[in-house]
């Protein structure tokens, strides 16, 4: 099963990981952040120059104002918008493959503003819950990385501009990811930051040496 609106009596809930509770996460992420946006754009930029050999970085950066670089400066922050409000979409359309329910796109101002997607009252199980995690990422870079080989060159910055910095703010979901893998395969989540599980279930003990220092990790967060 993999999601519900009624979870088995057996289950109990495990975990309460909703964002809210964790106020110092958000320098953490932040700085894992900056860590994946240059590697991700050295990465990409390598992958261009290596499809592309005719591809040239810009020489040089020039700071005056000018009304065609605002005007570039608004392309690029439409562009980004449009490529995150896909990023939601993609998030919301796998979790109504999965349920059949429409779910809600919401936004937030705290933080810098943010937009995601939740679905009251499902549960969803570790494995499913994955793929609504990372489907975004993996299917934008995927097709970011398709598009290097079609693009003009003069649009190759752009691309892969807009490519490292949709990884560095899809941080969250890579990070969460990596802990949700850690649970129990049998455990049931909620897109608000819950997770129910069925008593004790044998894991790897690397996996819960891990998982312990994590736990321990989110605890000084709060």
């Amino acid at each position: 099963m993999m999601c519900t609106q009624v979870l088995p009596e057996s289950y109990e809930l495990y975990g309460d990981f909703r964002p809210g509770r964790f106020k110092k996460a958000i320098w953490a992420v932040s700085l894992v952040a900056l860590v994946i946006l240059f590697a991700s754009y050295s990465l990409f930029y390598k992958w261009a120059s290596l499809i592309r050999p005719g591809f040239q970085p810009t020489e040089s950066l020039h700071f005056e104002i000018s009304f065609e670089r605002l005007w570039s400066i608004l392309i690029v922050l439409v562009l980004l918008l449009v490529i995150f409000i896909l990023h939601e979409l993609i998030h919301a359309f796998c979790l109504w493959i999965y349920t059949g329910k429409r779910p809600v796109i919401r936004v937030s101002l705290k933080g810098g503003g943010a937009l995601y997607v939740r679905l009251p009252s499902w549960y969803l199980a570790r494995n499913a819950f994955l793929v609504v995690n990372l489907a975004p990422v993996c299917l934008i870079t995927l097709v970011g990385f398709l598009l290097m080989f079609v693009i003009e060159q003069s649009g190759l910055g752009l691309l892969i501009f807009c490519l490292a910095v949709h990884l560095a703010g899809a941080t969250g979901d890579l990070v969460s990811s990596v802990f949700i893998f850690l649970q129990p395969s049998s455990v049931y989540l909620t897109t608000d930051g819950m997770i129910y599980a069925k008593g004790s279930e044998s894991m790897p003990h690397w996996i819960q040496k891990l998982r312990s220092f994590l736990l321990l990790a989110l605890d000084r967060l709060k």
